[in-house]
């Protein structure tokens, strides 16, 4: 993943990262989490998508309950707010993630939140 060109947008989750969270994917290989707070995590894309289902993923997972989320400040965010999601938070600094696989670039991040 460390080598992907959207590497630095993504903090890899872990099995117990996900243990209290509602998972779904899509007939391609897609998918997103929704944790017992309503906080959706894990978000990705397969490579057996034809397209770019940013939008419809962010959509499906409002549907089923996501309330709020966080970004690193890049083009996400602006994928977000078309599904009604708002900044609410901005923390400053780097999570230690991006240190373990070699990423250097510094990032902020946005908590956001479906005021909707």
């Amino acid at each position: 993943m460390s080598n992907h060109k959207y590497a630095a947008q993504v903090e890899i989750k872990s099995p117990e990262d996900l243990a209290d969270a509602r998972l779904f994917r899509t007939e391609n290989g897609s998918g997103f989490a929704i944790k017992s707070d309503g906080d959706i995590v894990a978000v990705f894309q397969s490579a057996n998508e034809s397209q770019s289902v940013g939008y419809a993923m962010i959509q499906a997972a409002v549907e089923a309950g996501g309330r709020k989320l966080d970004a690193f400040e890049t083009f996400l965010p602006g994928i977000y707010e078309t599904a009604g999601f708002r900044p609410v938070a901005r923390l400053g600094g780097v999570m230690s993630l991006r240190h373990q696989i070699g990423i250097k670039k510094h990032l902020k991040v946005l908590i956001m939140a479906n005021l909707m």
